[in-house]
């Protein structure tokens, strides 16, 4: 006959310290217990300590920007921009045309033209924000390079793609 043994019961922990903090290495953890962890870690605990309660205020980093595309002339086309920072970053586009004719020293989107749209919204993670621009029906002076702007207090980034014929 086989004897069976039952299973310990496990412990279970739980962080009572909820709430993200900035730790003074400039790291956002998820809770004190987390920058706790990491703490015990290091060759100098003491080292790695609460900077401030909240997320670190960080430049706008640019997680998934616009790549570069080939289209058809009619066809319609979309960039799009992810960008993560504290405070949360606003995002804007710029244009500057391939085509002479209307080669400026580029435009800020949106502007009046009713075939492009620049839109923007929250997410999709905590401190994102992301933005498109839609053509919705490509023409030879929408052809050119489009840049993702993000910006907060603590500074500005930047990302670019060039939307050309195939």
């Amino acid at each position: 006959m086989t004897e069976m043994k039952q299973d310990e019961p496990e412990a279970i922990c739980v962080c009572k310290m909820q709430g993200e903090i900035c730790g003074s290495n400039n790291y956002t953890y998820e809770t004190q217990c987390h920058m706790a962890l990491d703490a015990v870690k290091l060759k100098n605990p003491s080292s790695l300590y609460v900077k401030h309660a909240g997320p670190c205020h960080t430049v706008p980093v640019i997680t998934s920007g616009p790549d570069d595309i080939a289209v058809n002339i009619g066809e319609p086309v979309a960039l799009s921009c992810e960008v993560k920072g504290f405070p949360i970053p606003d995002i804007h586009w710029e244009f500057q045309s391939d085509d002479q004719q209307y080669s400026t020293a580029g435009k800020n989107l949106p502007s009046d033209d009713l075939f492009v749209a620049v839109q923007v919204r929250g997410g999709p993670e905590a401190y994102m924000t992301t933005s498109w621009v839609q053509i919705v029906s490509l023409r030879k002076s929408d052809m050119g390079v489009y840049t993702c702007v993000a910006t907060n207090k603590e500074g500005a980034t930047r990302a670019s793609a060039k939307i050309r014929q195939y």
